[in-house]
């Protein structure tokens, strides 16, 4: 993922501060656009994060706590 376009476009997040690290020091798998023009870099697949939010919902909508 170190295309010139790819760069540019964590670039100019950053200079807006609009970019979120979630790559904890590591080379980064996924760049994801957020509907509200922040950008992610992480290491998890955005299926992934979709899957562990669902699982959140059913959990707190159970009454447990999801940490």
């Amino acid at each position: 993922m170190e295309s010139a376009p790819i760069k540019r476009l964590v670039q100019k997040a950053s200079e807006q501060n609009l970019l979120l690290y979630a790559i904890y020091d590591r080379n980064m798998n996924v760049i994801m656009m957020m509907d509200e023009g922040h950008s992610v870099l992480s290491l998890v697949q955005p299926e992934t994060i979709v899957q562990r939010l669902s699982h959140k919902e059913d959990l707190s909508d159970e009454g447990q706590v999801y940490i």
